[in-house]
């Protein structure tokens, strides 16, 4: 059967129909199920593992290539998540590789949940007839079969767990990278689907039948506890129905509470990710305390959530789940008394472990509705995403003269629109009704003021801004996109370039040439081998410009859109790029420019004004609009020297030492051997210290005593060892299970607020690091590493380790009550335990090694998906205008295959040790049964002992299992305290800066004296022995060709690099002896990429909020406000400073962007001005009016201006040209 009769959804343009047949498809799965059964997936066993966990031990380390993993796992996927795309559940749920084993785990729990309700009736059997080895042998039989079956259950939920999670997260990635412009789907809440969101869904599935389990095994006990209490057991029943109906009310809160918390998360997480991809502005502009701060009123908020789940499952649930048993018991014996029976051994011993028993599927029932309610908030965040509107299909075969037409077509941006709730129609709609037609196989330039909305134009035709209906906008062949913020993603400068293509040498080779990138290469390490930092971190401006351009021409598109493309470049190459690569194009071209002195060449010109197009046709035609006032471009930013030859090879960039620190990309350290003690101790410093854990001991100590007293109080009735009166007997037993309530929920407070406390702290020093570590860390580490470890870590430390911790506690305090009872009633046990003991040691030291390498290699593979979707998001709008989808979920694919390997192999291991303790369990209840049958112990002796046996079994898997997974969860503090171990030479510089006045530097002259730069891990310098004398209030420009040092001078001077070298003093203080802080307010740097925030436009303005809103608006007039008020024509001006800019100002032009930038400065009033190609991204009007705005404003401060134009360093007092990290004139 062929699927050809799509959903209308899917018909609808959103990706094109694909013909996938259905019957094979399946037949391909049921043999995929065949193959598993064959290669024992579903194994018990899992005896395969224990070589790898052998080699594990020998050398405490798990290398990623001893991974069982093979990409086509996922791969094999893809269509079962493209089912999951299109929302077709249905037909995910009925392939055989999810449908087999949800039936099949099924099954084995309903044999398990009969097995272990078959025991206490064979305990009455054997205690009214101990020497009948049939009920004994029977009695051992349906022990080891409920472990086997419950067992394999667990195994098979484990592979439909991470099939499951796999399948999702595919899904996911696939359709984030088909998002529209009209998405409102963040960075943030992608990360917390593929983690967070996948970490409870995979929970979940792992105890999904637990819902419709407990309840049959409840009900299968309850009808053997009528059997030998009567009608009187009722009463005790309806007790507990009263406990788990009180949990109903507080299960929709612990989801509502979840909500918030991962709601919180997500805006965490996304406000991190900008930050750290504009670190380097955030550090010079000393914004890192307010970022800081914002971060944590989020964060607070997320932990008062965090603490009302907490509370209410470890001190409401826990405790009455720890009630249940006990006041179940209670009440039915004193109703069976009160009915004139008589509580003997035979008798109580059997309902005491039919209780202890329904204490399991009563709290497996209690945490299964739990469950439901909190996996809610997750199946809504994934079913948000999965709901999103994917971009629409323009491209069409059609061999018309057209490339591109715009049909009236509305164009906004995409936060803006989709929050018209809260903003101006003025504002959310940039261009309005748009028409035009760009020529085939033409050179076509687009020209306007900044503002003008070109760069709008060009996202709307490539789908990253939203077209609103009736809009048409059409893109006849295929596309590739040059953007003005060039996107490098992470990997070699050839797959930059190819991305996906193949490999022709020859073309290759060619292009290399144009772009003028040969001479590069060769002082890469590697050459294009060499791999780069995601976002091109590590590059310069003009080498990310020309890789990108590169990518473009390479790539062979019908149609290729530059916006901007020689922006980043000096004069000579900009002039070699436009005559040997641009110009030759024999594809349609499109290019977004501001240099009038390039229309005169082009083809087909656009020139758009306040969002109109006010002409378009030949040069011949356009440049006589009266929009150029009949200027004859001689106005035109004149180059900084000559033309250059046409040999690219003479544009030869100086060798750089960031070129160096391009392969220099830090690998993700593990720790090797056991976890660090210390680490421990680090913890509980951060929960409370002493008297944290005095108090935490001491509870504990009580709720050890109170389990002891409540397993051997009944024998003390039964036999009427302190000769009391039955409601004496009755009254101790109460009071028995009312303190052991008490005491569990004493320890859930403690650990509640020791925990969140600890969250708390760590979570403030790790950012307090890593915004006081120096650039070079960042330069290192891709940003998903990072934003990994405060997502994955974070979360770590929030749910798990507490988890683990009161695992531990409650299991630790049964076993040692149940040990002691059971040592207690026979001296022969104790030799029985024994070699059990042994045993069990044995298989929990193989165990716990493997486990915690396998979790720490999971971690390490978890960086790279965050990597690869982070930089999805990012670059969203470039892979899908060169149709790299593919290409991406290829390297997601790869990824997620390896993180779901090292997934797998931690559940194999959880499957392995959890079936050799059991059996050593079983073992320990064959021992009592062969004591049993020798008669060597008493009835009263004798039903304890198996009463004990059995629930031995299951406090000593739980005490195993959460002693090693407190030791394994433990990884999650071991990564972020390496982050609280970082380095901080930014705030160590602090303490030695001596004491400077306030009003420093008073004059702003800087002096340069033998000045001398080696960036980490470089072998050359990257400036030598460079001097200059600035003279307070001069205006100083430097030139030189990308890579001269041009960006090492600031750097140097801000402190982001460490001088190798001789000194800078400002005012004729040396800056080594002055904090950082104190160093960059001296100076006040506007970069070529201004530094916004997703904000108000106060907020950017004055991020500390130190200004009025009279000295804001002043600051706007100072910089010609006028420029920016088109963006908000119809606003009040009065709230104006209340207007939404996003992250990166991605709803400014770029000349506005550097407006509000300037603005910024003005207000700040430094002494000293450094520009870094302020003006490199705005047209030529709009650069006279910065450079008007600077000589009036910053008349008598001290002004550094590094640049490519002329008419930027045409106004200062000198200029300097260096090369090779030398000034040569």
């Amino acid at each position: 059967m062929q699927i050809r009769n799509l959903p209308s959804f899917w018909r609808n343009g959103y990706d094109p129909v694909e013909e996938i047949d259905l019957e094979d498809l399946h037949a391909d799965g049921r043999r995929r199920v065949r193959e598993n059964l064959a290669a024992r997936e579903y194994d018990l066993r899992q005896s395969w593992l224990t070589g790898l966990m052998r080699a594990i031990r020998a050398v405490d380390y798990l290398d990623e290539s001893q991974l069982p993993y093979s990409s086509k796992n996922a791969a094999y996927y893809t269509p079962l998540a493209e089912y999951v795309r299109r929302r077709e559940f249905g037909r995910t749920l009925r392939h055989p590789e999810i449908l087999v084993p949800l039936v099949l785990s099924g099954v084995l729990e309903a044999v398990s949940c009969l097995s272990t309700v078959a025991a206490p009736l064979l305990m009455q059997r054997v205690l009214q007839e101990p020497s009948d080895p049939g009920h004994l042998l029977a009695l051992f039989g349906v022990s080891l079969v409920a472990t086997m079956a419950g067992r394999s259950k667990d195994q098979i939920c484990r592979v439909l767990a991470v099939r499951v999670s796999s399948i999702l997260q595919l899904a996911l990635f696939r359709k984030c990278l088909r998002f529209s412009g009209r998405t409102t789907c963040t960075e943030g809440r992608l990360v917390s689907c593929s983690t967070t969101d996948m970490m409870l869904l995979r929970n979940y599935i792992l105890k999904m039948h637990d819902i419709w389990s407990s309840p049959l095994q409840l009900i299968l006990i309850i009808l053997l506890v009528l059997r030998l209490l009567g009608l009187s057991a009722l009463l005790g029943y309806f007790v507990m129905a009263f406990l788990l109906l009180s949990q109903t009310q507080a299960n929709a809160k612990v989801a509502s509470a979840l909500e918030k918390y991962l709601g919180y998360d997500e805006r965490r997480i996304t406000i991190l990710s900008q930050a750290f991809q504009r670190i380097k502005g955030i550090k010079l502009m000393l914004l890192e305390s307010i970022i800081m701060k914002k971060i944590a009123a989020i964060r607070e908020l997320q932990l008062v959530a965090l603490t009302r789940r907490l509370r209410l499952v470890f001190c409401f649930f826990i405790s009455i789940n720890q009630m249940i048993p006990g006041l179940t018991a209670l009440v039915s014996f004193i109703s069976y008394w009160a009915g004139q029976h008589a509580l003997d051994a035979r008798v109580i011993f059997p309902a005491l472990t039919l209780f202890e028993l329904s204490h399991g599927p009563a709290s497996k029932l209690s945490l299964a509705v739990t469950r439901q309610f909190s996996i809610l908030p997750s199946v809504f965040r994934v079913r948000d995403i999965l709901r999103q509107e994917e971009v629409d299909e323009q491209s069409s075969g059609d061999p018309g003269d057209i490339a591109i037409s715009l049909d009236k077509a509305t164009i906004s941006y995409p936060g803006l629109a989709n929050n018209a709730e809260t903003t101006d129609e003025a504002t959310a709609f940039l261009l309005d009704a748009l028409t035009l037609k760009i020529p085939r196989r033409r050179l076509t330039c687009i020209y306007g003021h900044s503002g003008a909305g070109k760069s709008t134009m060009i996202k709307g035709i490539v789908g990253e801004c939203v077209a609103q209906p009736p809009s048409s906008v059409k893109v006849y062949g295929s596309c590739a996109l040059c953007r003005q913020d060039p996107w490098i993603m992470q990997g070699t400068v050839r797959d930059n370039i190819l991305l996906g293509k193949p490999y022709e040498e020859l073309r290759y080779r060619q292009v290399l040439r144009d772009c003028c990138l040969e001479a590069d290469l060769t002082t890469f390490p590697g050459g294009d081998q060499a791999l780069v930092a995601g976002n091109g971190a590590t590059l310069s401006g003009g080498q990310r410009a020309r890789i990108s351009l590169a990518r473009a021409v390479y790539s062979q598109a019908e149609i290729i859109v530059l916006d901007d493309p020689l922006s980043a470049v000096d004069a000579r190459v900009a002039q070699c790029l436009w005559n040997d690569c641009i110009r030759k194009l024999s594809q349609t071209a499109v290019v977004v420019t501001h240099q009038l002195d390039l229309l005169p060449q082009c083809d087909h010109i656009l020139v758009l004004d306040k969002g109109v197009i006010i002409a378009q046709g030949s040069p011949g035609q356009v440049l006589k609009h009266p929009f150029f006032n009949g200027s004859t471009l001689l106005d035109a930013p004149k180059e900084l020297s000559p033309p250059i030859k046409d040999e690219a090879q003479s544009v030869a960039p100086a060798p750089n030492i960031v070129n160096s620190n391009a392969i220099a990309l830090g690998k993700e350290v593990r720790v090797r051997g056991s976890v660090d003690r210390g680490l421990y101790g680090v913890y509980l410093r951060h929960s409370g210290g002493y008297p944290y854990i005095a108090a935490l001991s001491a509870i504990f100590c009580l709720t050890v005593g109170t389990r002891i007293i409540g397993n051997i109080w009944l024998a003390w009735w039964v036999r009427d060892a302190l000769h009391w009166a039955q409601h004496h007997y009755m009254s101790g037993y109460i009071g028995v299970m009312l303190s052991q309530a008490v005491f569990v929920a004493l320890v859930g407070v403690y650990l509640v607020a020791g925990s969140v406390q600890a969250s708390r702290r760590i979570h403030e020093g790790v950012l307090a690091q890593l915004f006081n570590t120096d650039m070079d860390f960042f330069d290192q580490q891709p940003l998903g590493r990072i934003i990994n470890r405060l997502s994955v870590d974070i979360e770590g430390i929030d749910f798990r380790l507490i988890n683990a911790a009161d695992g531990l506690l409650l299991a630790a305090s049964s076993l040692l009550a149940s040990t002691i009872v059971l040592a207690m009633s026979s001296l022969y046990l104790i030799l029985a335990l024994l070699p059990i003991g042994y045993m069990t040691s044995r298989i929990q030291l193989l165990y716990g090694v493997s486990a915690r390498e396998v979790r720490r290699l999971c971690s390490v593979l978890d960086s790279p998906v965050l990597a690869v979707i982070n930089e999805a998001m990012g670059a969203r709008a470039s892979i899908q205008a060169y149709s790299a989808i593919e290409l991406f979920e290829e390297r997601h694919r790869a990824v997620l295959s390896k993180a779901m390997a090292g997934i797998s192999v931690r559940y194999a291991l959880e499957t392995w040790v959890t079936v050799r303790v059991e059996l050593v369990s079983v073992l320990l209840l064959g021992a009592t049964c062969v004591l049993c049958g020798l008669g060597l112990l008493n009835a009263v002796q004798a039903g304890l002992t198996l009463s004990l046996s059995i629930t031995i079994a299951k406090h000593l898997d739980a005490f195993l299992w959460s002693l090693i997974n407190l030791d394994v969860e433990m990884n999650s503090m071991e990564r972020l305290n390496q982050y609280l171990m970082l380095p901080t030479p930014e705030t160590n510089s602090s303490s030695i800066g001596r004491e400077i006045a306030p009003s420093w530097p008073e004059s702003g002259s800087v002096v340069f004296s033998g000045v001398e730069v080696t960036y980490p891990q470089a072998s050359q310098p990257s400036l030598h022995g460079f001097d200059l004398i600035i003279p307070a209030g001069a205006k100083v420009g430097i030139v030189g060709r990308s890579g001269s040092g041009k960006s090492t001078i600031i750097a140097a001077l801000t402190g982001l690099v460490p001088l190798t070298a001789g000194t800078i003093r400002i005012d004729d203080v040396d800056l080594a002896t002055v904090s950082l802080r104190q160093r960059r307010r001296s100076v006040h740097v506007l970069a070529q990429d201004a530094v916004l925030f997703d904000g108000t436009l106060r907020e950017n303005l004055d991020p500390s909020r130190r200004s009025k809103d009279a000295d804001m608006l002043g600051a706007l007039s100072a910089v010609a406000w006028h420029q920016l008020m088109d963006q908000f024509d119809g606003v009040d001006r009065r709230s104006v400073l209340d207007q939404h800019i996003l992250a990166g100002g991605t709803n400014l032009s770029a000349g506005q962007a550097q407006l509000v930038a300037l603005a910024r400065a003005v207000l700040a009033r430094p002494r000293i001005l450094v520009l870094d190609e302020a003006t490199a991204n705005v047209d030529q009007s709009t650069d006279e009016i910065i450079q008007r705005i600077l000589q009036q404003s910053f008349r008598d401060n001290t002004v550094l201006c590094v640049a490519h134009r002329a008419t930027s360093v045409a106004w200062m007092d000198c200029v300097i040209t260096l090369a090779d990290g030398r000034k040569v004139g």
